[in-house]
C-alpha cells in the first residue's frame, strides 16, 4: 500500500517569492499574497477593507492629484486633498469638506511643509507657473519662486526645488522661501553623466538627495562657501536612480524608499542601497514603465508607521494604478529584508471572476480569473494575481471590463478619531478613503454597499523530498486562528491548472491558537502548490500537502 507523505509551511515571514526556481524556494516565503497582510508572527491575514469618508465626490468626481495631513502652527489637523482643478480642506477627520482654491493646474503634486517663523506653511508644486502656499487659514503663492517646479522639498534650512530648468536644482535664503536671487539663494547644477535630469528631491540625514532616473546625488553644506555637490562616484549612487517621485517616502528613522528601474529601493545614511523587491523581480516584471515614463507622479507611496510597511500603488496596465504593493520593513533577517506582497482593491461592479465548470464552459466564482488582452486585443484569462482587469456585465447583461475607481489615485496617511495615522487615498473618483478598515472594499459613508475582499495565498511547490518524482496529492492542509467560523477554499496547482477547490469550514478558536483543518483533494504533478481563497476574515499559520509519491520514470 502507498504511504501519504505530509510537507507543511508554517511560516510565512519572507512574504512573497516569484522570481526562484521551484527547487530552490525558500521555506518561509508563499509564490503569491494576494490582498493578504503578513503579521508580526509570520501569518498572513486577510486585509482590512476601505470605506468612503464622505457621501459626495469632491469637485463631481474628478481625479485625485494630491493628499496630505498638515497640521497648522496652533495645532491644527487638515486633511488636505486636490482634486481636479480644486484644492479642499476637512478638520473633521474627512467627514466634510471645503474648497480653498481652483483653478489649478491639474498634475500630480509634491508636497514640502516648512516652518517660516511663527507660522507653518505647506508648499505644493506639480510644474505650475507659481509653487503654492498654505498656512492653514490663507492661500497664496510664492511669487519669487522659480517658474514650472515639480518637486519641492525642505533641507539645509531652505526650500529646494528642481524639475523646472534642465540640471537646476535652486534653494530659497535659509529660513525664508520667499527669497531665491543670489547672494542669499543658492542655484546648483547636477551634471549626470548618462545626460538624466533631476526628477525628485528627499532629505536624508543632514543630506539633500537628488533623484534622476539613472543615479542618486546629495548636496551638503548651507552656502556658497561650504556646499558640496556629489554626483556619479561620488553620490549615493552612480547606477540606481528613481522613476517615480511620489515614491520617494521616508521610512522610519533616516531610511527612504523609492520606486527605480530594477524595483523598489530602500537607503539609510552610511549603508549601501538595498532591492526590497528582489524575490519578486518576476512581478515587478508587469509595471508599465512605459506608461510611467510619460506620467512619473503616478505612482504613489507612503509609509505605515504602526504597521512598518511601505505601501506602492502603480500601474501594471493602462492609466492608472491598478496594483498596491506592500513591503513589510518589520521581517528582517541577514538574507532578506522587505517581506512583499500585493493588493488589488475591489470594486463593487467589477467582481466577476471566471471559472472553467464540469464541462469546459466559462462560470463565476471565487478564486478564478480576471479577464486580460493580448497582443491583438483578444480577451484572456489572466493567473489570480497577475494583473487582470476587473469585470462585470453591462445594462444588456454582456461582459464589460470595469474601471476600478476604488483603486487609489494618491495614497497618504492621515489621523482618524481612534488612531494618530492611518493609510488613506484619494481616488479617480472624486472619493477620499480610509483604509483597512472592516471586511469589504468601498463601503459607502452611512456603511452600505461595498465588495468582499479575496485573499488569495499559493503555497510554495511541495517536492516531498524527491524533485524527480510525480507526486499524487491526496490531503490538503490549512491552519487559521480566527475568533468566529470561516470558509476557506482549497485546491491543487499543477501545471499551471487549479482543482476543483474544495470548502473547508473551519471553526471558531481561540485568537492565540490556530485550528488545523485537512480535506481530501485531487492533483498530480511534480511540484505541486496549495492554492487557497477566502472572503473570511481568517489569519492563516499553516498550509500543507499530503501526497503519494509515484515510482520514477524509466
Amino acid at each position: 500500500m502507498s504511504q501519504l507523505v505530509t510537507e507543511l509551511t508554517t511560516d510565512f515571514k519572507r512574504g512573497q517569492v516569484d522570481d526562484t526556481a521551484g527547487t530552490r524556494f525558500p521555506q518561509d516565503a508563499l509564490a503569491l499574497i494576494l490582498n493578504g497582510r503578513l503579521l508580526p508572527d509570520a501569518t498572513v491575514k486577510r486585509r482590512g477593507g476601505s470605506v468612503r469618508l464622505h457621501t459626495t465626490a469632491l469637485n463631481g468626481g474628478a481625479l485625485g492629484y494630491g493628499g496630505i495631513t498638515f497640521v497648522t502652527a496652533a495645532g491644527v489637523s487638515q486633511m488636505i486633498s486636490f482634486v481636479g482643478d480644486s484644492a479642499y480642506k476637512s478638520e473633521d477627520y474627512g467627514v466634510t469638506w471645503t474648497q480653498i482654491a481652483t483653478g489649478l493646474r491639474e498634475d500630480y503634486y509634491d508636497f514640502a511643509v516648512m516652518r517660516v517663523g511663527a507660522t507653518n506653511y505647506l508648499y505644493a508644486a506639480n510644474g505650475d507657473t507659481t509653487i503654492k502656499s498654505w498656512d492653514g487659514t490663507n492661500w497664496d503663492t510664492l511669487d519669487n519662486a522659480p517658474s514650472g517646479v515639480t518637486n519641492v522639498e525642505v533641507a539645509l534650512g531652505r526650500l529646494w526645488a528642481t524639475g523646472h530648468s534642465g540640471v537646476i536644482v535652486q534653494g530659497s535664503k535659509v529660513a525664508n522661501p520667499d527669497v531665491w536671487a543670489s547672494p542669499d539663494g543658492l542655484t546648483v547644477q547636477l551634471l549626470v553623466a548618462s545626460g538624466g535630469l533631476p526628477v525628485g528631491l528627499f532629505q536624508s540625514g543632514p543630506h539633500l538627495l537628488v533623484f534622476s532616473e539613472e543615479q542618486v546625488s546629495y548636496i551638503d553644506g548651507y552656502g556658497v562657501e561650504t556646499i558640496v555637490v556629489a554626483t556619479g562616484a561620488t553620490g549615493i549612487s552612480r547606477s540606481v536612480g528613481c522613476v517615480g517621485f511620489r515614491t520617494i517616502v521616508a521610512t522610519g528613522d533616516e531610511g527612504c524608499c523609492w520606486l527605480s528601474r530594477r524595483g523598489v529601493e530602500f537607503y539609510t545614511p552610511g549603508k549601501p542601497i538595498t532591492l526590497l523587491s528582489r524575490g519578486i523581480s518576476g512581478y515587478m516584471g508587469t509595471i508599465d514603465y512605459a506608461e510611467l515614463a510619460t506620467t512619473p507622479g503616478r505612482p504613489s507611496a507612503v509609509y505605515d508607521q504602526q504597521d512598518e510597511e511601505y505601501l506602492l500603488a502603480l500601474s501594471t496596465t493602462g492609466t492608472r494604478n491598478d496594483t498596491v504593493f506592500r513591503f513589510s520593513l518589520r521581517q528582517r533577517s541577514q538574507t532578506f529584508f522587505g517581506a512583499p506582497s500585493v493588493d488589488k482593491l475591489s470594486s463593487p461592479t467589477g467582481d466577476i471572476k471566471l471559472l472553467g465548470d464540469a464541462n469546459g464552459y466559462l462560470t463565476s466564482g471565487i478564486g478564478g480569473y480576471q479577464t486580460d488582452s493580448d497582443t491583438d486585443g483578444y480577451m484572456n484569462l489572466a493567473y489570480t494575481g497577475s494583473g487582470g482587469d476587473p469585470i462585470g456585465e453591462d445594462a444588456n447583461g454582456y461582459l464589460e471590463t470595469v474601471t476600478d475607481d476604488t483603486m487609489p489615485a494618491v495614497l497618504f496617511v492621515a489621523p482618524t478619531a481612534s488612531s494618530p495615522g492611518v493609510v488613506h487615498s484619494v481616488g479617480y473618483d472624486g472619493f477620499v478613503r480610509v483604509h483597512a478598515t472592516g471586511d469589504k472594499d468601498d463601503v459607502l459613508k452611512d456603511g452600505t454597499s461595498g465588495s468582499d475582499i479575496t485573499m488569495s495565498l499559493v503555497s510554495r511547490p511541495f517536492f516531498f523530498g524527491a524533485p524527480r518524482n510525480l507526486k499524487k496529492v491526496r490531503v490538503a492542509h490549512v491552519a487559521s486562528i480566527n475568533s468566529v467560523a470561516a470558509d476557506v477554499h482549497v485546491g491543487v496547482r499543477s501545471y499551471g491548472e487549479v482543482s476543483a477547490l474544495q470548502t473547508v469550514t473551519i471553526p471558531a478558536g481561540a485568537l492565540t491558537q490556530a485550528k488545523r483543518k485537512r480535506v481530501m483533494v485531487t492533483g498530480r504533478g511534480d511540484a505541486p502548490q496549495l492554492e487557497l481563497h477566502t472572503t473570511d476574515d481568517v489569519r492563516i499559520s499553516l498550509l500543507g500537502l499530503s501526497a503519494t509519491v509515484l515510482k520514477e520514470r524509466v
